[in-house]
């Protein structure tokens, strides 16, 4: 049974973490860290981040609104400046369908900016972001903050709540 989690996203998040440095990460599935580990250190967090942010990166483009909403926990909460509140797994996916038919083809998550990733004592991880979008000419969309808690599940974390604001 495939579980999911992000933004972040940014990020889902993306964006994220977990896994000690010596762990293998997995880009299968729809969890996004393996084992359900917390970074140990400055190091680990720097490593996992650029691996979820990259892979949250990737599957933007991809433009699989499906893929994107199994990154996300059943019961996610997603609330955006423009569309409001949006609950759930199958919610999660219309926005992301709705993200890629007005245009926006890519993304980027901005590291200098305002990256940060926090673990919670409740196991969760929130990570802070700045994304910006792009059109399939390269030309800037605007940009956006993202706060993503991740949720430990059975095999890594998922995405349980994504708040996105224009910058």
């Amino acid at each position: 049974m495939m579980k999911i989690t992000l933004f972040a996203l940014i990020i889902s998040a993306g964006i994220l973490t977990s896994c000690n440095v010596n762990a293998k990460y997995r880009k299968q599935g729809n969890h996004w860290f393996e084992d359900c580990k917390v970074p140990n250190d400055k190091e680990d967090e720097k490593l996992y981040i650029n691996d979820g942010l990259k892979e949250y990166e990737e599957l933007f483009k991809d433009h699989d609104a499906a893929a994107m909403a199994e990154k996300y926990t059943q019961d996610c909460v997603y609330m955006h400046q423009d569309i409001g509140i949006i609950e759930g797994r199958e919610a999660v996916r219309e926005a992301y369908q709705e993200m890629f038919d007005s245009g926006k083809y890519s993304l980027k998550i901005l590291k200098d900016d305002y990256l940060e990733l926090l673990v919670l004592k409740t196991g969760d991880m929130q990570v802070k972001a700045d994304v910006r979008y792009f059109d399939k000419d390269n030309n800037s969309m605007g940009v956006s903050r993202l706060l993503v808690t991740l949720k430990p599940v059975e095999d890594g974390y998922q995405t349980y709540q994504k708040t996105e604001f224009t910058a």
